[in-house]
């Protein structure tokens, strides 16, 4: 099958049809102006749809941290792509907390899963940066995905450092486990371990 052109549609017989789906537009009764030797009298057609794909924004080599907003599920989504300067790094997350889709108290997930650990420098810019902004950067909750022991811990110590921030923190190795914490009931109460 090429690219950008439709799946071809398959019949299939009625007791295969999705649960849920209405197919009545799609049946041809005693149509004798469509029907063929190869048709039966009454068949059902079935178009199978692939699911849209969750788009990411482009990301360029010069791009170090890309967001996007899903306003359905008030999360932003802050991809790092390589590591920023403190400077860039402080621009996108402004840049992220001023787009006109965020609203105060949607909930952030973090992807850090393509680059290693900070070092701890970094770590304290970073925390000067939250700090000088905590009326800018005022999500209800952050998860930090990440892929390495060593950047868990470094981001462990973000969290240490940035206690007086209050935003709910957590770490995760698993995008879709953060994103089920995130989306948690605020009174739910949290799973330890």
């Amino acid at each position: 099958m090429s690219r950008g052109r439709p799946p071809a549609p398959e019949e299939k017989p009625p007791d295969e049809a999705p649960a849920g789906r209405d197919v009545t537009a799609n049946r041809t009764k005693n149509r004798q102006d469509s029907i063929s030797p190869a048709c039966p009298q009454e068949s059902v057609l079935y178009f199978i749809v692939p699911a849209e794909p969750k788009l990411e924004p482009p990301v360029s080599a010069s791009t170090s941290i890309s967001h996007s907003i899903d306003t359905a599920r008030r999360i932003l989504f802050l991809r790092i792509n390589r590591e920023p300067s403190l400077a860039e790094a402080e621009k996108a997350l402004l840049a992220a907390f001023q787009d006109p889709l965020y609203a105060q108290g949607f909930y952030c997930l973090v992807d850090r899963t393509r680059i290693g650990p900070p070092t701890t420098q970094y770590v304290h810019g970073l925390t000067g940066i939250i700090h000088r902004h905590r009326e800018i950067f005022t999500p209800a909750r952050v998860a930090v995905v990440v892929s390495s022991p060593a950047t868990y811990g470094m981001f462990r110590m973000l969290q240490a450092l940035t206690h007086d921030v209050h935003c709910e923190s957590n770490i995760f190795v698993d995008e879709a486990e953060a994103e089920q914490w995130l989306c948690r009931p605020q009174n739910e109460p949290l799973e330890i371990g």
